[in-house]
């Protein structure tokens, strides 16, 4: 069946939005404990496309640090939307979760918190080299009700904690990914940015 996508106005190129404090989530004083089904990573390590795109969320994400007596938002994004060199649909919103308990979070559970956006595996387009696909928490000030948006494209991470009240990460994760074919982003940095944005879009609801 043919797909018909309505892409908004093509914005004039930008890097990605950094998010305070840091845009290396391996460099914060807390890394959060990431497990997929398959596979354990440490904080950066790059990994094979295939064993992390089936679509399953991780099985566990810990913050051993997590205040029992506090509330939890979790997210992952990427950064490099439609690649590192020119992330100018950045972020990528992946994944977000708000108040998930403190005492859950310690050990690596998130089921009792409020998915926000449903878990998307990572994507990244042909040629785009690699990803970064980044994992943050924050801890809230009460319990959120937050309206998902209205797209995974554009995601500002720092409007987001601006609106809803969030200081700073207080716990981060990274691993990085690409196509095995990807050649550095050098085939689609050619292409015309409206074009880029369609691709963009296609891929991230082939997801779904």
């Amino acid at each position: 069946m043919a797909a018909i996508f309505a892409v908004g106005p093509c914005r004039g190129q930008t890097g990605a939005p950094p998010i305070p404090a840091t845009e290396d989530p391996c460099a914060l004083s807390a890394v959060l404990a990431v497990s997929y089904p398959s596979l354990s990573m440490e904080c950066g390590d790059a990994v094979e496309l295939s064993l992390v795109s089936d679509e399953k969320p991780p099985s566990t994400v810990a913050y051993q640090g997590a205040n029992p007596n506090l509330n939890y938002t979790l997210m992952m994004v990427d950064p490099d939307a439609p690649s590192a060199s020119n992330p100018w649909r950045a972020y990528v919103i992946h994944w977000l979760i708000t108040n998930i308990g403190g005492d859950e979070l310690r050990v690596g559970q998130y089921a009792n918190g409020t998915e926000v956006m449903g878990y998307i595996s990572p994507g990244p387009l042909e040629g785009t080299g690699f990803h970064r696909y980044q994992f943050f928490t924050f801890s809230q000030p009460g319990p959120l009700a937050v309206i998902p948006p209205g797209s995974r494209l554009d995601f500002d991470v720092a409007a987001f904690q601006s609106d809803h009240g969030l200081d700073e990460p207080m716990a981060g994760y990274q691993f990085r990914t690409q196509r095995a074919d990807g050649s550095g982003g050098a085939a689609i940095l050619g292409t015309d940015r409206c074009v880029m944005a369609m691709l963009a879009v296609y891929a991230v609801l082939q997801l779904f």
